[in-house]
Order: structure tokens, then C-alpha cells, then sequence
């Protein structure tokens, strides 16, 4: 009677060890599974931070060529200035500025607004400044 009851004890081992396996395996696919999508999710809002410096690089761009362009005389233009961007860092984003002329208390004004973006689709920025100077 006493072997009867080893080998009936080495049989539910045995199915024991499988199904712990199972566990272990389904366990360690479900960590994989998050760690990649928690690479994934950190992929993206890398590229969301790039986007985004990229856009405000166009916008402070725009704005400075703009002042560049029109230092001597600052006047503001009646339409507004687009810029396109083709150079390295800055390809693919654009830029509307438009100016305005106030006066106030003897004092003139002018009041630069620049709208700039990059990328396209889900995977854009944009960016918006405004400066204002005393002429």
C-alpha cells in the first residue's frame, strides 16, 4: 500500500509542474507586452517634444527675420509674411506672421504674431508668439 501512494504522488506532481510553467510563461508575455508598450508611449511623446522645440524654433525664426528684414524702417506690411522652412532642422515647418501699427499716448507700437507649425497629421506641433514693440 505504501508504493501505491508514491506513485500516485509522483503523478500529481507532474501536472503541478506544467501548469506552473504556464503561469510563469503567461506572466513574463504580459510584462513583454507592457514594457513594449510603455516603449512605444515614450517613442511618441519623444517625438511630440522634438516636434514641438521645432515649432517654436520656426516661430522665434520668423520673427527674427522679419525684424532682420525691416529694422531700418519698421513698418508693419498689410498682409501677412508666410515663411517655408527648407533648411536642416527646421524642413517641413512653416510660418505666418502679421503686424500691427498702434498708437498710443504719443508712443507707436507695433505688434509682431507668429503662427508656426511642423509635421503633419497626428504627428504635427504648432506654436504661436507675440512680441510687441515700442518704434
Amino acid at each position: 500500500m505504501n508504493k501505491l501512494n508514491v506513485i500516485a504522488t509522483k503523478g500529481h506532481q507532474t501536472g503541478l509542474g506544467l501548469i506552473s510553467a504556464l503561469f510563469v510563461i503567461t506572466v513574463l508575455a504580459l510584462l513583454a507586452a507592457g514594457m513594449a508598450s510603455l516603449s512605444v508611449s515614450s517613442a511618441q511623446t519623444h517625438t511630440q517634444q522634438i516636434l514641438n522645440i521645432r515649432a517654436h524654433s520656426a516661430a522665434h525664426s520668423a520673427m527674427q527675420i522679419y525684424q532682420a528684414k525691416t529694422a531700418a524702417k519698421m513698418q508693419c506690411t498689410k498682409e501677412p509674411v508666410h515663411y517655408k522652412y527648407e533648411t536642416q532642422g527646421l524642413y517641413g515647418c512653416q510660418a505666418s506672421l502679421s503686424c500691427e501699427n498702434v498708437d498710443y499716448q504719443k508712443s507707436s507700437y507695433i505688434t509682431l504674431k507668429v503662427n508656426a507649425s511642423c509635421g503633419t497629421g497626428i504627428d504635427s506641433a504648432s506654436a504661436q508668439l507675440t512680441k510687441r514693440l515700442v518704434n
